[in-house]
């Protein structure tokens, strides 16, 4: 009786735990499936994203090839517009340096006309007293010398002669 009874008590506690083993490697391997499953169905959607993304680039790649120029010619052309510009920018210091030379003479020149303006201003106005003077003269008047800042009197008998009063 020794053996079957031992046999009693340890074969349920050996099926026992078989058992558990068993049902927890079953429910282990149902949730290791579960997340597999999980697993795929992700990177099933990060494959359809990275697709989707892929195609958009393909898009954006074809549009800007056909809208837009490449980075080279982009560049080629951003060199190009600076040589430009540098070019200009000299032009125009150049037209800048010639401009003020002509400013320079022509206030040099305006100097000279105005004195030469001046000049013929004083002729004219001496003439005109020169011509009153005669008239002056002529009529017997008295008349104001603003050279000598005296006054004078033509004596009608010696015509041409001033006599001071």
């Amino acid at each position: 009786m020794g053996s079957e009874l031992l046999l009693a008590v340890v074969g349920p506690l050996i099926a026992g735990t078989v058992s558990v083993i068993l049902y927890i490697g079953t429910r282990n391997g149902k949730a290791i499936d579960l997340g597999f499953r999980n697993l795929t169905t992700t990177i099933e959607k990060i494959d359809t994203r990275i697709t989707e993304v892929d195609d958009k680039v393909d898009i954006l790649r074809k549009d800007v090839s056909e809208n837009y120029v490449s980075n080279s010619r982009f560049e080629d052309h951003i060199d190009l517009m600076s040589s430009m510009i540098t070019r200009h920018a000299e032009k125009l210091e150049r037209m800048g340096d010639g401009i003020k030379e002509l400013r320079e003479k022509n206030i040099d020149g305006m100097e000279k006309l105005r004195g030469d303006i001046g000049e013929i201003k004083e002729l004219q106005w001496k003439t005109r007293l020169g011509v009153l003077d005669l008239i002056d003269r002529k009529l017997g008047r008295t008349r104001w010398n603003s050279d000598m800042g005296e006054i004078y009197t033509n004596d009608p008998e010696n015509f041409g002669e001033d006599t001071l009063e």
